[in-house]
């Protein structure tokens, strides 16, 4: 038996078929074999694929047209002791080195069971009009899959016992978006991966199956397809609720009586705080809301913007992929250290930030406010990292925070709220600054000073103001307009309006 069986599912493509073949005749990877369905052709399908002489083909003719699903089913159904399946569709071309390139990836990646890779867009005459690029590590794809099908049929590679193990098919149900449906129930099971290279060219033409299908059926499908992946993962209800309004596959009227206003939209905000925090978390932190990307990447003008938050919540809290590993009786294989969390939501910011005209590292604001008096006017933006943090209720305080137009948080900027903070209009503060409204209690000696509670008063910044990196602002300084702080200062006291300060703890040095 072959390492490789090629799956291959036809009807009536007699027209773009001998160009197909040619590219699997030229591969550089020749320990294959074709499993071809002519599924109810009325052409000369059926005849091309048995001139073929250059490598084995096994050929199943349906009598009838079944569709995609139930022709593949019957060629993953065939005997084989092949170690890998590829899925190649009769009108796309394979670049030579494509079976060589994934073959050699899961040979080196036993954790992954399925490899897909770029590809290339011809149009009928085989010309390439365009390139399509998909994330390529598995917590990426697992994020995408909430979203979009991130793996091409036609240039996707899996392991043989995977789907034999756990009896894994496509879905005869289903007449479109098959594949995707299939990518998220192996995506339970094992790991994904995507190669950066174009290993496959996607043929596009008025024949080709997705264009027979109504665009409203095929929407309606990948909606229920969704549907079905939320619902095996484990979510809370609350959290799946969440997931399927910000999905659009719930309308906000089904769901949020009346208008959705700043009350509503904090409400969400609180349930979907949980989908960022890692377990083992005490209770009252999920008050805390400090996470600047929750509170900031949403205008309430557009509550579909939720969606951007959730893509990012989803990727922090993949360690729920892992529960549902491990309830199905499979050993989770490692452990999601913090860094990795850390890296992977900085690549996903960048990528929905990106796609919105924003800075890849950042986030820019286009309005906030909030029920609880926190505020931002167009134009902030807020670099990776930033934080702010908010009392509980039993922490007393006057939370709010003010800040005015155009205002910049350089990036692990954090802002403690006990008091009101107020920040003015172009106002640059630089990375890895804190502002504190608050200071920890310390006067009695018969309690730990962690359980003592705070004190505190407001902090004022005025407009125009220049902070640079690593400076720390501490509660009740007030500065004035067009001041400037220099690097690393320890600001105790009011700095007056034009004036520079730097220094531990900060003076005046001249003024401007």
């Amino acid at each position: 038996m072959p390492t490789l069986d090629v799956i291959m599912t036809v009807k009536d493509g007699a027209t773009y078929l001998p160009a197909a073949l040619d590219s699997l005749a030229a591969q550089s990877f020749r320990d294959f074999r074709l499993l071809a369905c002519d599924d109810g052709s009325t052409d000369d399908t059926a005849a091309i694929f048995q001139r073929e002489t250059r490598f084995p083909v096994v050929l199943v003719r349906n009598a009838t047209n079944r569709g995609i699903s139930q022709s593949a089913n019957s060629l993953l159904d065939l005997p084989s002791d092949a170690r890998y399946v590829a899925r190649f569709d009769g009108d796309d071309v394979c670049a030579p080195e494509r079976f060589e390139l994934q073959v050699a990836y899961l040979d080196s990646h036993p954790d992954v069971g399925v490899v897909g890779s770029s590809l290339s867009m011809m149009d009928a005459a085989g010309t390439i009009t365009d390139h399509r690029t998909f994330p390529s590590t598995d917590s990426e794809l697992q994020i995408e899959l909430l979203f979009n099908c991130p793996l091409a049929q036609s240039a996707v590679m899996l392991r043989r016992c995977i789907i034999g193990q756990h009896g894994v098919r496509y879905d005869p149900a289903l007449h479109t978006s098959e594949d995707y449906d299939l990518w998220c129930r192996l995506s339970c099971l094992t790991h994904l991966a995507n190669l950066p290279k174009e290993l496959t060219a996607y043929r596009r033409h008025g024949s080709a199956a997705y264009l027979s299908a109504r665009k409203e059926d095929s929407l309606a499908v990948m909606r229920s397809v969704r549907l079905r992946h939320i619902e095996r993962l484990s979510f809370t209800e609350s959290e799946r609720a969440l997931l399927t309004r910000a999905l659009g596959l719930q309308s906000y009227a089904d769901s949020v009586p009346g208008v959705l206003d700043a009350n509503g939209i904090v409400g969400l905000l609180r349930t979907l705080d949980r989908l960022y925090l890692k377990p083992g978390f005490a209770s009252h932190v999920l008050d805390r809301r400090n996470e600047i990307g929750l509170r900031l990447l949403l205008d309430l003008s557009g509550a579909q913007k939720l969606s951007l938050l959730l893509r990012d919540a989803r990727l922090r809290c993949a360690y729920l992929r892992e529960k549902y590993r491990q309830s199905v009786g499979l050993k989770r294989e490692r452990q999601l250290a913090q860094s990795s969390r850390a890296k992977l939501a900085r690549t996903i910011r960048k990528k929905i930030l990106s796609s919105h005209g924003s800075c890849e590292s950042d986030f820019r604001v286009y309005g906030f406010s909030g029920a609880d008096g926190t505020s931002f006017a167009p134009g902030t933006v807020i670099e990776h990292g930033c934080s702010l943090w908010f009392p509980t209720p039993a922490e007393g305080g006057v939370a709010t925070l003010q800040a005015g137009e155009n205002l910049f948080l350089g990036f692990n900027t954090r802002i403690n709220v006990y008091h009101p903070v107020v920040i003015g209009a172009q106002v640059s503060i630089g990375a890895n600054s804190y502002i504190a409204s608050n200071n920890h209690r310390y006067s009695r000696k018969d309690v730990a000073i962690q359980n003592q509670g705070f004190t505190g008063a407001p902090v004022t910044i005025g407009d125009d103001v220049w902070i640079g990196c690593h400076v720390v602002i501490l509660p009740g300084v007030t500065i004035g307009r067009g001041a400037v702080i220099g690097a690393g200062s320890v600001v105790t006291r009011d700095v007056p309006s034009d004036e520079v300060w730097a220094g531990v703890p900060a003076k005046k040095l001249k003024s401007r």
